[in-house]
């Protein structure tokens, strides 16, 4: 009697779980119907923007608040933004600029050239001390201003009419305009606003298609477009939530009930269902991941066999690492520059090969790495240090675990912030080091060029090339390639992908060309 009690009450527990799962879906569905706005899970809706300190986290945000006076489309064309159009000298040293006359801020109020000279004030200004306001100093009196040896009115950067801005330079910047083009430079009315924006969401003016319309107290953020934007968005959500999530998973969940539309990201073991499903959307870039050896005489990352090594032990061994098997970076195989004519479906290469394949790979390569090890007294007592810039930091522990378990080095890690990297480089205290290259936006030849500017590498094909290398003249960017796969000062490891979950109402997320989002250009099913 008392199991037919038990089994009866059990079916009844099951009977109201199951109402109300039912119950809660049917109201979610229910208030998803009702909403008026696009919800986007994000990882943080702190929103402390800091354009200057390397990547951002919420770049995607900034951009949708903030306009830039140029931007590159996704052939690599610079195109004018706020500017309307611009014309250079023939010496290339002097640039006149001429604003759009239906550039707006979120208020209405016109966006004139005093606002854009204001701009260049504060960021030029002895007050900012971001290394990046090093590379406008080729703008005249740029320097001296920023040093606080003078006044703004040293700098070159002028207002000949109400529509019209000169800049005269130092010497010709070929780079000028593309710089310009960073998504760093948006034009902000107080860039000390940016530091507290929640706390004066309502005071501030912003430039670009959207602005912050409410912070609310469960900690969402809504933007809406802004009145009179001077670019097309019609089509362009008019609201857009912000809404914090801690993992993909809980995000996923969410989506899955309808209660977000996307987010970047995916939880690993749902790869593949959502891909073939049509809910995840993949942009493959052209940034590649190299692993870099410190070539210097006095360390051990000097010697080929060493190298030989590493490259040995960490072979295979991405397969299995989270980011690869989420969709966030790809296996290179070998390979320096990323093949843009592949099949998407490639992109996931944690499933093109399996496991078993993948351990025993592994295991053989362990094995002559600590063949080679074994061969080298010094190379036993290995004390590594490898450096990183933040957003790499999951790579460098995924390296050192590696490492330390399977060749039995031991391993320090040094995080870096984008400026405090190319610091420590200088300083030469490091082993290996963690670096990307874009190959969309540069030429091979500078890449190769930055790569092993200053190498003091005393191996002889090397030297042979690096005279051609320096002066970006007359050699074959293959040979240097295969001078990297044969003589190991790099190891390529992963290309870089941008990864998104989104549900049935988006139709398509545009990317610009540095693989952020563009929320103005979110296409959205009507």
């Amino acid at each position: 009697m008392m199991k037919k009690n038990e089994k009866f009450i059990s079916l009844i527990l099951i009977i109201c779980i199951s109402l109300s799962i039912i119950g809660c879906k049917a109201d979610n569905t229910k208030d998803d119907k009702k909403r008026d706005y696009i919800v986007y899970g994000v990882k943080s809706t702190d929103l402390n923007f800091k354009p200057f300190s390397g990547q951002m986290n919420e770049q995607e945000i900034y951009n949708a608040l903030f306009d830039g006076f140029f931007e590159k489309n996704k052939k690599g064309d610079i195109i004018p933004v706020l500017f309307d159009s611009y014309k250079v000298s023939k010496d290339g040293l002097e640039y006149i600029f001429t604003l759009r006359n239906n550039a707006r801020w979120s208020d209405g109020s016109s966006i004139t050239c005093d606002d854009i000279l204001n701009y260049f004030r504060q960021l030029l200004s002895y007050n900012n001390k971001n290394s990046f306001v090093s590379e406008l100093f080729s703008i005249y009196g740029a320097k001296k201003y920023h040093e606080g040896n003078d006044d703004f009115s040293c700098v070159a950067i002028t207002k000949e009419n109400e529509n019209t801005i000169k800049i005269r330079m130092n010497n010709k910047d070929e780079a000028f305009l593309e710089k310009l083009s960073s998504p760093r430079y948006r034009l902000v009315k107080k860039l000390g606003d940016l530091n507290k924006i929640k706390d004066n969401y309502k005071n501030i003016k912003y430039s670009g298609a959207y602005r912050i319309d409410d912070v609310n107290k469960d900690g969402t953020i809504m933007l809406k477009l802004n009145d009179g934007y001077h670019d097309n968005v019609e089509n362009s959500p008019n609201k857009i939530l912000l809404k914090r999530y801690e993992s993909t998973e809980v995000a996923l969940a969410d989506m899955e009930i309808g209660n977000v539309d996307f987010f970047k990201g995916a939880p690993e073991s749902e790869v593949l269902r959502l891909y073939n499903n049509n809910k995840l959307q993949v942009y493959p870039k052209q940034d590649t991941i190299f692993l870099g050896f410190n070539l210097a005489k006095d360390r051990l990352t000097n010697s080929l066999n060493f190298r030989r090594a590493i490259q040995r032990g960490l072979s295979y061994s991405f397969y299995t690492y989270g980011g690869v098997k989420s969709g966030e970076y790809e296996v290179t195989k070998g390979q320096i520059v990323r093949n843009t004519g592949q099949n998407k479906t490639a992109l996931f290469t944690a499933g093109s090969i399996s496991s078993d394949e993948i351990k025993s790979h592994i295991e053989d390569n362990v094995v002559v790495a600590n063949k080679i090890i074994k061969e080298n007294e010094d190379f036993k007592s290995a004390h590594l240090k490898i450096l990183c810039e933040n957003k790499y930091s999951s790579i460098a522990e995924f390296i050192k675990q590696k490492l330390e378990a399977d060749l039995k080095f031991k391993v320090d890690i040094v995080d870096c912030n984008e400026g405090s990297l190319t610091e420590q480089k200088k300083k030469a205290d490091y082993d290996m080091v963690l670096c990307s290259y874009d190959f969309h936006d540069e030429d091979k030849k500078d890449i190769y060029s930055s790569m092993f500017s200053g190498c003091s590498w005393n191996d002889e094909d090397f030297l042979k090339l690096s005279k051609k290398i320096e002066s970006k003249k007359d050699y074959s960017t293959d040979n240097v390639e295969k001078m990297i796969s044969d003589k190991i000062p790099y190891i390529p490891i992963l290309f870089a992908n941008d990864v998104v979950c989104k549900s049935e109402k988006i139709s398509y997320i545009n990317f610009d060309s540095n693989g952020i989002i563009e929320l103005k250009k979110l296409e959205v099913k009507q």
